[in-house]
């Protein structure tokens, strides 16, 4: 509404309408952060998380980003979604990756146990 667009503007984003560049946000949130350093954190965070999900056998995550969490979740059937094709996502080769706003990716209907 008329108060996000204000604090967009405020914030320098301009009206609020524009699309996000997420690569260039990203790159910038996490400048001096090792990758490898981030990726240990999510392989002691994705297990307990996974457990107080009720262990699914199919997760999904809709916003993948560089696929830290889906990359460290004991699932059997893995998908990353994500609409931006990070240069940096390194996701396991057991995962599934689709390039798309989650509200349109091509996914199975009725088809996951648990979404992050």
């Amino acid at each position: 509404g008329p108060l996000l667009r204000g604090v967009a503007a405020s914030a320098g984003l301009g009206s609020g309408n524009e699309r996000v560049n997420f690569q260039r946000l990203y790159e910038y949130r996490f400048r001096g952060i090792d990758q490898s350093a981030r990726a240990c954190v999510w392989r002691e965070i994705a297990p307990f998380v996974y457990g107080l999900m009720g262990a699914p056998r199919r997760v999904l995550d809709p916003a993948a980003g560089r696929c830290e969490f889906i990359n460290a979740v004991p699932a059997a059937e893995r998908w990353a979604v994500d609409q931006t094709d990070y240069a940096e996502r390194d996701a396991d080769p057991g995962v599934r990756t689709v390039v798309a706003n989650i509200m349109d990716a091509r996914l199975p209907t009725a088809h996951f146990d648990g979404v992050w």
